[in-house]
């Protein structure tokens, strides 16, 4: 089977490394609903869709550009 781009799990460690926040920021943040919720794999270990966090971080992203703009 072959796996297509963004379509890897991560685990919440990789979750808190490539975003540089906390496990305890982002399990809040999922029951707030400001970050993408993990997907279930049957196992006691969420994991969360890499393509999902790299639009989560790109909305960041796009949000600081916004901002910038609108204060020139």
């Amino acid at each position: 089977m072959e796996r297509r781009p963004g379509q890897r799990l991560l685990s919440l460690a990789e979750v808190c490394e490539r975003t540089g926040r906390s496990r305890w920021w982002v399990r809040a943040a999922v029951l707030e609903g400001r970050f993408p919720a993990p997907v279930s794999t049957g196992s006691r270990s969420p994991r969360w869709v890499d393509s999902e966090i790299d639009g989560w971080i790109a909305s960041l992203i796009a949000e600081r550009d916004a901002q910038a703009g609108a204060a020139r």
